[in-house]
């Protein structure tokens, strides 16, 4: 008859717990809607974040994308530039929220 090895088995937790990391989130999500005119990109100016995370929506059947995001001025509110993949008129939104705190 096999032996079997009953400590394989068990499942084995560690003797010391890790402290949970939480995330404050100080500002809530902030949307706001680029429109556009005939032109394949577009700049705006979201505000001022430590590490802003943005995500992109369209409504209209077409590619857009973040193409860069950057501060003119240390400490200054960041700027976004959005693309689009041909001349487009309509309008894109975007969500932002701080990303680290």
């Amino acid at each position: 008859m096999p032996r079997i090895d009953l400590n394989r088995m068990r499942k084995v937790y560690p003797s010391k717990k890790k402290q949970p990391h939480w995330f404050n989130q100080v500002n809530e999500v902030e949307t706001k809607t680029i429109s556009f005119s005939g032109s394949a990109i577009e700049t705006v100016a979201i505000g001022v974040y430590n590490y802003p995370v943005i995500v992109i929506g369209q409504s209209d059947n077409i590619n857009a994308w973040i193409s860069k995001v950057y501060r003119e001025v240390l400490n200054g509110p960041w700027r976004v530039d959005v693309s689009t993949s041909s001349a487009f008129t309509g309008e894109i939104h975007l969500h932002i929220a701080e990303g680290n705190p």
